[in-house]
């Protein structure tokens, strides 16, 4: 009897084991992750997706992932065209949620280029060569990296094993080049060579061929070229459709290499000119300074790859002055590209300085809280003419200083994220709309700045006027750098990934002028102008085309801010 209930007590406990086996295996939700969500468009950079049950448990080996709902092979993804991707997992009839992940365009800023398009690999004297010019279009070649594929040559000169495409970049420190595709093709008794084989769609852009046999003899005029196996009149393809096209050449019946060309669509451009003011002081030192923006690419700032027409006639920079009472019309081009809508700037011999508001939001790359304030706060007013915004990282983060910690400790803070307005401890904003509120209506003094980079120095001529006498004041100077590039924590916003990847931070506190962080005594005249003249020294490691100058008028009292100005390194600002 004892035996037959152990039988039955150990079936019953078999069976309990197996429903629970089933409840452990029933899948109800899955939920997709990726381990970025901005990746570069390169045809390198990727991202890795990988799938959870609702217990966590990995299902990444027998899900199905699908991008813009279409199957993907495997589970990672990388691209070679700027745009969002969506991705999704699905086992069985259960799917998951959608996640969004970025391609965008490195920009370049070396101009990379190469005396041919094509080679024919396996043929020890079919060499192609490259150059490179800096912005200013000066020739740089001897003094960059050259980089087939990711791998570093030798030199400027690059002949091919193998068949294929091979991807060449330049570069000089961090600075890089556009990216160029060189096509390797199987030697053959007619060779056929193309100047370039990506083209943009725009009606101008075209790729000139030519036909040699191995003697090197000129067949091009002789040759019939084929363009996706159908003839086309001369030597010159001009593309009228996106695509990839397959272009051959016969002569006397012998068949060329076959060489491959991309056409893609063009960058779309709507420029758009945003000014510091609108009001000029006619007095030949106030200055309006002005910005240009694509809005057809997330407002992409162009600023320094236009030229600025005033009145029709180009500036050799993005700023002017006048001692004339009118009206100005300001307008940019970039290539073909000029703006639709001119922006009027107007001058007046009246002063009248333009008022703005400082804040200075403590954060840290560490702190997963931080972008709370970071992207909706720092990152949409920062460019904005009446806003001074300032980034002071403290903590265990590779941007933080010492006289950073020590704004924090005055202030008596307890925490990250928080945004002091006016340097008033009491005064702290968790919106825009908190620090917007808190431009003051009109300010009695002006502040016009003029800066030239020298070296790794910055020469500063700045010019203060108010239209009161104020005693009891100082002025501070800090040197800020704008968009560094760091990893950020973030449990704030799960679409952008955790970290956030390679996160551009915006107007970064690097050091006050003479280590002085409350600044220096200073007292006004009404109606008189103040002139200052002194050099601020960069660091090394900054970049100097990304540093600015902060200007704070404070009341020696209490240390808070009557008013700011904002200037970029090598440019001007006006009262």
């Amino acid at each position: 009897m004892k035996r037959v209930l152990f039988l039955i007590t150990c079936f019953i406990l078999l069976l309990s084991c197996a429903e629970k086996n089933n409840k452990m295996d029933l899948i109800e939700a899955i939920k997709i992750k990726a381990d970025k969500t901005t990746i570069a468009a390169d045809g390198v950079d990727m991202v890795t997706l990988t799938a959870v049950a609702q217990n966590e448990a990995d299902l990444t080996s027998r899900v199905t992932f699908t991008v813009n709902d279409k199957k993907l092979d495997g589970n990672t993804f990388k691209t070679d065209k700027p745009g969002t991707y969506k991705f999704a997992a699905s086992l069985d009839n259960i799917e998951s949620d959608e996640i969004t992940v970025t391609a965008t365009t490195k920009e370049a800023t070396l101009v990379l280029t190469s005396d041919k398009g094509s080679v024919l690999a396996g043929n020890p004297k079919d060499w192609v060569t490259f150059n490179v010019k800096d912005k200013n279009g000066q020739d740089i070649t001897d003094n960059c990296d050259f980089f087939i594929d990711n791998e570093r040559i030798v030199g400027n000169k690059f002949r091919a094993k193998n068949e294929g495409q091979y991807k060449a970049i330049a570069k000089r420190g961090n600075e890089f080049s556009n990216e160029l595709t060189i096509q390797a093709n199987k030697m053959q008794d007619i060779i056929l060579q193309v100047d370039k084989v990506e083209l943009l769609l725009d009606g101008k852009d075209k790729a000139t061929f030519k036909v040699y046999n191995k003697d090197d003899e000129d067949l091009t005029a002789r040759a019939q070229i084929f363009i996706n196996d159908k003839p086309i009149e001369g030597n010159v393809f001009v593309p009228t459709a996106v695509g990839l096209f397959k272009a051959t050449a016969d002569f006397n019946g012998n068949k060329s290499n076959q060489v491959s060309i991309t056409v893609k669509e063009p960058m779309k451009y709507n420029l758009v000119v945003k000014v510091s003011k609108e009001r000029l002081v006619s007095d030949g030192v106030d200055v309006v300074s002005f910005r240009c923006i694509n809005t057809l690419d997330e407002d992409r700032d162009l600023t320094k790859k236009v030229k600025f027409y005033l009145d029709g006639r180009e500036l050799d920079k993005n700023y002017f002055n006048t001692t004339q009472n009118k009206q100005f019309k300001i307008t940019a081009k970039l290539g073909e590209e000029v703006t639709k809508e001119e922006v009027v700037v107007t001058s007046h011999s009246e002063y009248v300085p333009t008022p703005r508001v400082y804040f200075e939001l403590f954060t840290g790359t560490w702190c997963p809280l931080c972008p709370r304030l970071v992207i909706p706060v720092m990152d949409k007013l920062c460019d904005e003419p009446q806003v001074v915004a300032c980034g002071v990282h403290g903590g265990r983060d590779k941007f933080a200083t010492n006289e950073g910690q020590q704004l924090f400790n005055a202030y008596g803070l307890k925490g990250y994220p928080t945004i002091v307005v006016g340097r008033d401890k009491n005064n702290q904003a968790g919106s825009r709309s908190k620090i917007i509120n808190s431009i003051p209506e009109s300010t009695p003094i002006g502040m016009a700045v003029y800066t030239t980079i020298t070296g790794s120095a910055l020469d500063v001529d700045m010019t203060i006027k108010s239209t009161e006498t104020l005693n009891d004041l100082k002025w501070v100077v800090i040197i800020v750098e704008d968009k560094l590039i760091a990893d950020q924590a973030n449990s704030v916003y799960p679409k952008y990934g955790n970290p956030i990847r390679n996160m551009e931070h915006r107007y970064v506190y690097r050091k006050t002028h003479s280590s002085s962080i409350w600044g220096e005594p200073i007292s006004l005249t009404a109606n008189e102008v103040m002139k200052k003249k002194f050099t601020v020294q960069l660091d090394s490691s900054w970049k100097a085309e990304n540093c600015n100058l902060f200007i704070l008028i404070t009341k020696a009292s209490d240390n808070t801010v009557i008013t700011a100005q904002k200037v970029e390194a090598g440019s001007a600002s006006g009262y």
